[in-house]
């Protein structure tokens, strides 16, 4: 399927809401980058009633069939 402004924005969505069912973090900022064999998302999440912050990165391979997370 293309990377197309829509499918970019359903990953986003579909990120933050998940991401947002825990209730002891606040989605920060999702980025989402096509690369030449997939994709990589990018989360910041806030814990809450703190100043602390996690910043994880995830690249998804199409032609592998894999991903590799970074946090």
């Amino acid at each position: 399927e293309p990377f197309t402004s829509n499918v970019k924005a359903a990953i986003s969505d579909d990120v933050a809401q998940i991401a947002s069912s825990d209730p002891r973090v606040n989605v920060e900022q999702v980025n989402i980058t096509e690369q030449e064999y997939g994709i990589m998302l990018e989360l910041t999440l806030v814990y809450v009633g703190t100043d602390q912050s996690e910043f994880m990165k995830f690249e998804f391979d199409k032609t592998l069939g894999k991903a590799n997370a970074t946090v």
